[in-house]
């Protein structure tokens, strides 16, 4: 049984759906959340991406027991292959906006592009080794220049 829970708009478009094995059909291991060995359920998250290592539309799953709220992974691997990659023709302006819908559906993922700018003015430029708040401050625009 699927129950469709597809996310507002807004939110990059994932769809996510949760299955429970139906009738005798049960998934018995461990719970991704909890760690709890039990009969579980899987939650999908569909994303708007090609893929060659689940088909047409990549997903990423999560297994868990019914007491335990699923989360969307932080993180996905995408497989393709290397000429789909070749085949793709993507803008600058195109690249772009998906960086900044990326960094409104998810700050922790933006947060990681700053901390990374931020440790390279510490290590380049004199006086900024311990001033984490003006690295911090800095490295929010330059990325807030580059993405404008």
């Amino acid at each position: 049984m699927m129950l469709d829970k597809t996310k507002k708009p807004g939110t990059g478009g994932i769809k996510m759906l949760t299955e429970i094995m139906p009738g005798g059909d049960v998934e018995f291991g461990k719970c991704e959340i909890c760690g709890k060995e039990t009969n579980l359920q899987r939650e999908y998250y569909y994303y708007g991406v090609e893929c060659e290592c689940h088909g047409p539309t990549h997903f990423e799953v999560v297994r868990h027991c019914k007491n335990c709220e699923p989360k969307e992974p932080k993180t996905t691997k995408i497989t393709v292959t290397t000429d789909s990659l070749r085949r793709r023709d993507i803008t600058i302006e195109q690249a772009r906006n998906r960086i900044i819908d990326a960094f409104a559906a998810d700050p922790d993922f933006r947060r990681i592009y700053v901390d990374n700018i931020a440790c390279v003015i510490m290590d380049n430029i004199p006086g900024f080794k311990r001033n984490k708040e003006a690295r911090d401050d800095i490295a929010d625009k330059i990325l807030k220049w580059i993405l404008a």
